[in-house]
């Protein structure tokens, strides 16, 4: 094999691993660049445990590292933070109990890959507005000779439970209202026997709810004299006590129905991959790096070959 020939194969040996080599590096940024699928059809709603949200997963789970990763931001707050990570990656739904009444929350979720060490592009936002529990309404009072009888109307509320009670204030005369006493939700009716006769009594009612716990509005305020035969209920506005949490001035929708957007007032910054419709300069900046350094080296190899000094005669089969 001749000088040449030598070189002519190894020129093409060094551009064919130049070439596999610029192809690796494009594949691998293309990777980078694109990044795990992100989750998709995030939904929020609103329960007795929280928000719950869900979505779909559209990355396969490798690593026992890959995981989800939520963010949320409240219409207080001025960007998203991460609520939970460490979420197995193969989950799709979360509950997010810490939520406060009349506040929106805007929700996001990404995906980790362990081994491509790398984030997703966030999910779509999920938006939710959680309301304030309802005032009862059409408070009444109907005094008898011995007992005050109370009755009202209770207000469907997001995220009712069980252990959601009402409040009942009382004042005498014209003094202070004070809690009186609570009873479950559910009821809508309480005899106060503790009375007396002639003194004028004025009651009010509030519900609580222990999911987002808070209180609602006051309901209208009834007054009646004890011994009287009639009741009457008046209509008020800012009564003066404050339960253990003030309830709020206004009343809320109760709307459970979830919103959701791609569009919210403030979209988290991607912190991880992108959506693979961006490619970076990067990448073809690298590639021709990797070819130019094949081609460099097969030329110094080449030309090495080319100018290498031919060898002298055995001496020892000389002088045999």
């Amino acid at each position: 094999m001749n000088t040449r020939t030598k070189a002519n194969k190894l020129t093409s040996a060094f551009l064919t691993i130049a070439v596999l080599f610029s192809l690796f590096v494009v594949m691998s940024q293309v990777v980078y660049a694109a990044g795990p699928a992100a989750p998709s059809n995030l939904t929020a709603k609103l329960d007795v445990s929280g928000v719950v949200l869900n979505w779909k997963n559209n990355f396969i789970p490798t690593n026992a590292n890959d995981e989800i990763m939520i963010y949320r931001q409240a219409d207080n707050e001025d960007r998203p933070a991460l609520l939970a990570d460490g979420i197995s990656a193969g989950s799709t739904s979360y509950t997010d109990a810490d939520v406060e009444a009349d506040r929106t929350y805007y929700y996001s979720v990404g995906v980790y890959s362990a081994d491509a060490d790398i984030y997703s592009a966030f999910s779509n936002e999920a938006t939710i507005k959680i309301p304030t529990p309802s005032a009862p309404t059409n408070l009444t009072a109907t005094a008898s000779s011995d007992n005050v009888v109370l009755k009202w109307k209770n207000q469907p509320f997001a995220a009712a439970r069980s252990d959601d009670y009402i409040q009942i204030y009382r004042k005498e005369g014209s003094g202070t209202f004070l809690l009186y006493n609570s009873v479950s939700i559910e009821v809508t009716t309480y005899t106060d026997k503790d009375i007396k006769a002639g003194t004028t009594y004025t009651y009010m009612v509030c519900a609580y709810s222990n999911v987002f716990d808070i209180f609602s509005p006051y309901s209208n305020e009834a007054s009646v004299k004890a011994g009287a035969t009639e009741a009457t209920a008046t209509a008020t506005t800012a009564p003066t006590p404050t339960p253990t949490t003030t309830p709020g001035a206004t009343s809320s929708s109760t709307d459970e129905t979830p919103i959701t957007s791609n569009e919210p007032g403030n979209t988290p910054v991607n912190n991880g991959g992108g959506n693979g419709s961006d490619f970076p300069i990067t990448t073809l900046i690298i590639a021709g790096a990797a070819v130019l350094i094949a081609l460099i080296i097969a030329g110094v190899v080449v030309f090495a070959i080319k100018n290498k000094k031919p060898e002298g005669p055995d001496l020892a089969s000389k002088e045999e």
